[in-house]
């Protein structure tokens, strides 16, 4: 199997930390996960990796330089991947990832293949 190659238009948002509240803790909504998973799955076809592991590069172009964590815009990703492109996001042994300023066109642009 050679490399997928997906492109996920839009300012690329970092992973929301868990909140507590009344003694409780929660995950914010998975809307964002579910935005980049939409932009994925048409671009994907059948395609999905079931039993190897697998290596990522991630670039993301965000339309601002504003702080942004790099671990918590991969973590969105790989989260939204799972299950999708792949059976676990546990199959990942290699991430390379980079942020870079485009504000005309943001964006994550996501390679993967088996390694």
């Amino acid at each position: 199997m050679g490399k997928m190659f997906f492109v996920v238009p839009g300012q690329p948002k970092p992973k929301a930390r868990p909140r507590f509240a009344k003694g409780r803790v929660y995950s914010p909504s998975g809307k964002e996960e579910k935005r980049v998973a939409g932009h994925i799955r048409p671009q994907m076809g059948h395609w999905k990796i079931c039993g190897t592991f697998v290596a990522l590069k991630l670039v993301f172009y965000r339309e601002d330089r504003r702080k942004v964590d790099l671990d918590n815009l991969v973590k969105l990703v790989t989260d939204a991947m799972n299950g999708l492109v792949y059976v676990d996001d546990a199959q990942i042994v290699d991430i390379h990832a980079k942020k870079e300023h485009d504000s005309v066109n943001p964006r994550t642009e996501v390679e993967i293949w088996e390694k």
